[in-house]
């Protein structure tokens, strides 16, 4: 064991000074100690129904033309006790959709809190991260000084089903894989933590029928994991945090027992918990950061390594083959009414050496937010991001080059011209885009450019409670012998029934037109109205109707409209 944990610190040596803080509370969770001081059963939710339809001119319709929808979400709270209920009935299927067979609980007491059936629990980015299990589970972190808390937790469940072709045809076939994580640390306060966390997940090889065909391909697989997580505070400005995680991954648990070698030879040693076999693989995965903030002023630097390969059973996904280097600078000018951040940070793939591309990358990026108070605001972000990739043709030829370059600005504004009585703004917003690619044995680039010019102007009339916005809009995308563009007029008018009870009535009208290398190929035209209203605070009546019409230049059957209603009851308890 010694040997396991010198190896886990030893190459970066962060661990041993650290003392850290509780995780977070996990929600859906219920306080055994509030049992007996309010209602044992309360019910709350809503039971309501849609009406529709649709109606097409000139294509084939994509919908039917009427359908209905009656739904109900009840949830019953039996002590604190969540158990929700809901059923949905329409036209094309009834179904009725009990989470019981979803279900799972987190009550709590003072320190202790216990996870039973479809949970999910998190102890580190690389060893258990948020991976739902059917099981139990537990957090204990008792107090051993007035500063000092031991910080404990554990699972034991089923990470997932057996599943065959005969089970389901919309399915990945699957071995049944069962799964458990310990964690042990201690902690202080909200400020530093540390923990040792264990991870194991193993497949099932008889929980299917492996003579079947689809699971010729599907091997059981074996993982241990074994970690390091932690931060610390320092003067209240300066944060460290380190997640360091080893893992031990066996493609197929069916093949001959293997010794590991070189560093990783203390997997040798583990007995039953993990047996190495020739399909096993052994890689690491860091992440480490500094950073230092101040009320004025914060700078930051992130390191990130994640093996090739590197695995782990206890999350759904992430990136591996990558190592990055990001740094991080903010600050606040003039009074504090302008906020700056700059980032920069270069990335690398191919961390083995083996693959046949080499990718390097370079991100920059910067942010501009002002507010001169109640009536200018305006935020500018800019980023650039340049990839560097090198293709190996083969081992004796040369390899080839090639750039790519993604920059991205944004501008927007808001002003408010009438600050009282009834209120006045213009806004304006511009966006750019521009990429290009190059293969270092071509003359020219292909270059993309995507640009988006919208400005407008709000009046709000307050004591009629009635809203009237005009925009314009404007885009064009320009591509290697290709361009289009697009721009027309857009009027929201909404009005308020009534102070308090949150009815409203709205119309919405857009018209573009649209052209292509110099042509005008179509117009699009979109009408909308929207009406709700709330009777007795827990009803609630709605209804919608939504009219358009593409009238194409080019061929005028290719022209269609189309028109979509719906109306809507909920009562809400």
């Amino acid at each position: 064991m010694k040997t396991l944990i010198n190896q886990m610190i030893k190459p970066w040596g962060l661990a041993l000074g650290f003392i850290f803080f509780l995780l977070p509370n996990f929600t859906s969770a219920q306080n055994v100690a509030d049992i007996g001081k309010d209602k044992a059963v309360k019910v709350s939710g809503s039971i309501g129904g849609n009406s529709g339809f649709y109606k097409a001119y000139g294509r084939e319709s994509r919908r039917d033309p009427f359908f209905y929808l009656l739904n109900a979400n009840i949830n019953f709270n039996i002590y604190g006790v969540n158990v929700p209920f809901s059923a949905v009935f329409s036209q094309q299927e009834t179904n009725f959709l009990q989470p019981f067979n979803q279900f799972g609980l987190s009550p709590y007491y003072k320190n202790l809190k216990i996870h039973l059936g479809f949970r999910s629990m998190n102890f580190s980015s690389f060893t258990l991260s948020g991976h739902t299990f059917l099981g139990a589970g537990f957090e204990f972190n008792p107090k051993l000084t007035d500063k000092i808390q031991l910080r404990t937790g554990g699972m034991y469940g089923r990470l997932r089903r057996a599943v065959s072709p005969k089970d389901s045809l919309n399915l990945t076939p699957s071995y049944k894989r069962m799964g458990y994580s310990a964690k042990i640390g201690v902690g202080n306060g909200s400020t530093s933590f540390i923990d040792f966390i264990l991870f194991k997940a193993k497949d099932d090889i008889n929980s299917v029928d492996t003579n079947d065909e689809a699971f010729s391909n599907i091997t059981p697989a074996e993982n241990l994991v074994l970690g390091i997580v932690g931060e610390h505070l320092l003067a209240n400005t300066i944060k460290l945090k380190f997640d360091y995680s080893s893992s031990a991954y066996t493609r197929d648990i069916r093949s001959n027992d293997s010794p590991a070698t070189g560093t990783s030879d203390f997997y040798n040693n583990l007995g039953t918990i993990f047996t190495p076999r020739a399909s096993s693989q052994f890689r690491s995965a860091i992440k480490a950061g500094i950073g230092y903030d101040a009320d004025a002023f914060s700078v930051g630097f992130d390191y990130k390594r994640i093996d090739t390969d590197f695995r782990t059973l206890g999350a759904y996904y992430f990136l591996n083959d990558i190592e990055d280097y990001t740094a991080t600078l903010g600050t606040k000018i003039f009074n504090k009414k302008m906020q700056v951040s700059l980032s920069g940070g270069w990335q690398r793939n191919n961390l083995n050496q083996e693959k046949s591309a080499r990718a390097t990358r370079f991100i920059a990026s910067l942010a501009l937010a002002y507010s001169s108070g109640k009536r200018w605001n305006f935020n500018i972000n800019a980023s650039n991001y340049s990839s560097f990739l090198t293709v190996v043709q083969d081992q004796f030829s040369d390899s080839s080059n090639v750039y790519q370059v993604s920059r991205n600005l944004n501008f927007s504004t808001d002003y408010l011209l009438v600050e009282k009585g009834n209120q006045q703004s213009i806004w304006a917003n511009i966006g750019f885009q521009n990429g290009s690619f190059r293969d270092e044995y071509q003359i020219d680039n292909m270059e993309t450019q995507f640009v988006t010019l919208s400005g407008g102007h709000r009046y709000s009339f307050r004591k009629l409670g009635l809203n009237l916005n005009t925009s314009a809009t404007y885009t064009s995308n320009t591509a290697p012998g290709y361009k289009a563009y697009y721009f027309g007029p857009n009027l929201t008018v909404s009005k308020r029934l009534g102070k308090k009870n949150g009815s409203r009535v709205s119309y919405n009208g857009a018209y573009l037109l649209g052209y292509q290398a110099g042509l005008h190929t179509y117009n699009h035209l979109t009408n909308r109205v929207t009406f709700s209203i709330r009777l007795l605070r827990k009803h609630t009546l709605s209804f919608s109707t939504v009219f358009f019409l593409k009238k194409d230049k080019i061929s005028t059957d290719l022209s269609y409209s189309e028109v979509k209603g719906n109306l809507g009851y909920r009562y809400s308890f």
